[in-house]
């Protein structure tokens, strides 16, 4: 309802406690009288008071107390008046004991003044507490104020006006006690008001109140008149930044009347227009850009005013053949427009969005899974390439559940752990194997990494991931094809073994392992080198140098002493072999022949001695052959002869026959 019930009541209060002074009575300890009704009312007048002067300031407070006042003195003379005319008509019959006009001038007027120095007291006493003591509890702070005050009154009312009494004393105690009561009733209510039913508690007084002066409440006026003066200072003061700041803005500032006539231009929006702010002031904005009329601003600006409802759009401007941002505020005194070049911002938008188009496209025909999950493992966007190796037909087919189900069993666990490395700022790969929507398997590789926010959040995953089934079918038939020929290998009676350029060895048979005494596991990756003496060390090592740089094949029989046991001779065969990517290797053939040697050693002393016995056969044979030529030469000889004696014999013969 207001204050004006308040002003109304507080005005007649005075009266009213005169009035009913003494009606209501009674004692405490058989001595003390106290007056209920004139402690409630008095004490109502001061609640009221400080009620004011906490809420609506030191002006109000002020006007409330000196309205009071006035209205004591007006209403004692009124009543004074009315009184005497009450007498006359009366027939000047003693009316003092029914006429309610009739009341103690001298209370009346005394408690007017007293109740004046009490009014300045309780500000004095309020804003001292308030301003001074700022640690003290605020409810501590309304009941001092309401009890010193109400003390004060006790005291200086009775000592006025009844000084000569007998039971003055007594007086003042029941007026102590009836106060003090009344003091924290009063101060309860009012703080529970101030601090739990009031909306309005930022302007309660232990907020706003405590930079007041004590005394205040006297010396407010000429405060009030300096403020005042400083009040046009500072507005002129402001007004002159506001206007430096709207010119300094970035923003096109506008403002126009109800006749479309220009009222203020700021130095950007001219700008904007192409014209200075003094052309344009005055200026009929229609008439000054005949153009802009039928447009999307124009419709929008008239419907500004007609409904009046601030109105936001972004526009393009063909005239200036610029985009402008545009925030229209009417008013019943016309309109104020900010308005901003977006030019540039739009055409980033229209490359942004060209951008995106552009990666769209990409993302729509790249052959390989393109998917993106949340927090929560769930599929927020997977490219086409993506929804047909999950066998889904769109991708609302999908989205928003998880696709772990997809992905077989045995193969899940590695896949959460996966996503849960992703999502603490890692990256990561993984090879899993999926069961399409329709049944079809299929082998996948993916490459995860955290997708973050502009605060460098985590927020999703990225994933590329391709289809590795035709790869993962070769490799298993690489590796039956591995264990195929391992299985010839290992059937070869000889040793066989493979090596890197650095002499490491990275195949062997099971021959191999045999003449070593060593596991595969312990022979892999390793030269053997510590495993022999070091000049067979050597040896092997420069000819495995040898035929890698030179590519020549080498056949050498060898001695092999392992770990210092018996030794063996070894025939070995080195060829070297270069793969598709320039990489070197040493194949090469172990074959034992130590037996052959034995045999060859052997064979080689029977010959030794067979060549010994044929030496001495020799010699006694050519012995016996010299003999025997001697003697062939003697028959010989003894031949001739009798061939000679022979043809003598026939030639004599024929002489004689002759």
């Amino acid at each position: 309802m207001g204050l004006a019930p308040l002003y109304i009541l507080l005005g007649t209060v005075q009266y009213i406690q005169a009035l009913s002074n003494t009606m209501v009575a009674f004692e405490i300890f058989d001595r003390f009288t106290i007056y209920p009704g004139s402690v409630i009312l008095f004490s109502a007048v001061l609640f009221a008071v400080l009620l004011i002067y906490i809420k609506e300031g030191v002006t109000s407070a002020r006007m409330l107390i000196i309205g009071i006042i006035i209205s004591n003195l007006v209403l004692s003379a009124l009543f004074g008046i009315t009184y005497q005319q009450e007498l006359v008509l009366g027939n000047n019959q003693d009316l003092n004991a029914v006429s309610s006009f009739l009341i103690n001038y001298k209370f009346f007027i005394v408690g007017t003044v007293i109740l004046l120095v009490d009014f300045i007291l309780l500000g004095i006493i309020y804003q001292f507490l308030i301003s001074k003591i700022k640690k003290l509890n605020y409810l501590l702070v309304l009941f001092i104020s309401l009890l010193s005050v109400l003390i004060f009154d006790a005291f200086a009312f009775n000592i006025i006006l009844r000084y000569d009494s007998p039971d003055l004393v007594n007086s003042i105690v029941g007026h102590i006690i009836g106060k003090s009561f009344s003091a924290l009733i009063f101060s309860v209510i009012l703080y529970v008001y101030l601090k739990f039913v009031d909306d309005d508690k930022k302007n309660t007084a232990f907020i706003a109140n405590q930079n007041r002066d004590v005394l205040s409440i006297l010396t407010y006026k000429q405060k009030f008149l300096d403020l005042l003066v400083e009040k046009k200072q500072v507005e002129s003061k402001l007004t002159s930044q506001l206007e430096t700041t709207l010119h300094n803005i970035s923003d096109g500032f506008v403002s126009l009347d109800t006749n479309w006539c220009y009222t203020y231009v700021n130095k950007k929006g001219a700008e904007f227009l192409g014209k200075s702010p003094e052309t344009l002031i005055g200026k009929h904005i229609w008439t000054e850009f005949p153009e802009g009329v039928d447009l999307p601003f124009y419709k929008a600006y008239y419907k500004a005013v007609e409904t009046q409802k601030t109105i936001y759009f972004e526009e393009y401007y063909e005239p200036f053949d610029r985009w402008f941002e545009n925030r229209i505020y009417p008013s019943p005194d016309g309109l104020t427009i900010y308005f901003t070049d977006i030019t540039a911002k739009r055409k980033a938008e229209l490359a942004l969005k060209e951008s995106e188009n552009h990666i769209r496209t990409i993302l729509e025909t790249e052959p390989e899974c393109i998917k993106q999950l949340s927090t929560k493992g769930e599929l927020i966007y997977m490219n086409p390439a993506g929804l047909a190796m999950i066998e889904a037909e769109n991708l609302d087919m999908v989205k928003g559940h998880s696709i772990l189900g997809l992905i077989l069993p045995e193969h899940q666990k590695a896949f959460k752990e996966l996503n849960s490395k992703v999502f603490k700022g890692q990256s990561g790969r993984l090879e899993f194997e999926i069961k399409g929507l329709k049944g079809t398997k299929r082998w996948l590789e993916t490459h995860a990494v955290p997708f973050k926010d502009t605060d460098g959040n985590i927020i999703s995953l990225l994933g590329v991931t391709r289809d590795v089934t035709h790869r993962k079918l070769a490799e298993t038939a690489l590796i039956k094809s591995e264990q195929y020929l391992e299985n010839i290998i290992n059937n070869i009676g000889d040793p066989v073994f493979v090596k890197d350029e650095q002499s490491h060895i990275l195949l062997v048979n099971d021959a191999f392992c045999k003449i070593f005494n060593l596991s595969k596991q312990d022979i892999i990756g390793k030269t053997l080198a510590e495993n022999v003496p070091s000049q067979e060390r050597e040896s092997f090592l420069s000819i495995d140098r040898h035929v890698l740089e030179t590519g020549l094949e080498n056949v050498n029989e060898e001695t092999l002493t392992v770990n210092a046991n018996e030794t063996r001779i070894i025939s070995t065969k080195k060829t070297r072999f270069i793969d598709d990517s320039g990489t070197k290797f040493l194949i090469g053939t172990i074959r034992d022949i130590t037996g052959r040697k034995k045999d060859e050693e052997e064979l080689e002393k029977h010959k030794n001695n067979l060549e010994e016995i044929v030496k001495l056969r020799t010699e006694e044979v050519n012995s016996k052959n010299t003999e025997l030529q001697r003697m062939n030469k003697l028959f010989v000889g003894r031949e001739l002869k009798m061939k000679e004696l022979k043809n003598i014999i026939q030639e004599l013969q024929f002489k004689k026959d002759s």
